[in-house]
């Protein structure tokens, strides 16, 4: 019989950790939050928003060295953040892709994702994926339509939906 290698201060901690991310989350994302449509936003940054107006929570993170490390994230952060959760929740995109930034301006978000993001999706999958991101970009009211770059490029598609020109958002209630 083997015995587990995690401690149980090992699990408290990172069940804190987990929580404290949740709560930060929720105060980023709370409810009454609006963000400035020219606002540019950009994920993981560790500059402290300039803002006083806006609130900067600090995210504990996890380094590859198992230290413990903060991220400083603004409201703004919370479309890259939730658009990076909700594609690493989907099977058919690979690990490493993700979204570095967001651009608005005059309600069209442009979304910089990492090449990765290309790889080849199945007509359902790739639904499912522009879907989700439309979704996302949709509860922020500023946003009206979004243009998916890929590597810093508009492609024609990520295999069937057309993402050369905008694309208008779906928003729910």
């Amino acid at each position: 019989m083997s015995r587990s290698k995690h401690s149980p201060a090992g699990i408290v901690a990172a069940v804190a950790i987990f929580g404290l991310t949740a709560l930060s989350f929720y105060v980023v994302n709370g409810p009454g939050r609006s963000v400035p449509a020219e606002q540019h936003r950009n994920s993981g940054s560790t500059e402290p928003v300039e803002d006083p107006d806006q609130i900067n929570v600090l995210i504990p993170t996890m380094s590859d060295t198992g230290d413990l490390d903060y991220i400083a994230l603004g409201p703004a952060d919370s479309l890259v953040q939730a658009i990076n959760v909700s594609i690493h929740e989907l099977k058919s995109v690979q690990h490493e892709a993700k979204l570095e930034e967001v651009r608005v301006k005059d309600g069209l978000a442009t979304l910089y994702f990492t090449k990765e993001l290309d790889s080849g999706y199945g007509s359902e999958g790739e639904r499912i994926l522009i879907d989700s991101i439309r979704r996302h970009a949709g509860q922020d009211s500023t946003i009206n339509e979004i243009q998916i770059l890929v590597g810093g490029e508009k492609i024609e598609s990520l295999g069937h939906f057309s993402i050369e020109k905008p694309i208008p958002v779906i928003r729910t209630l």
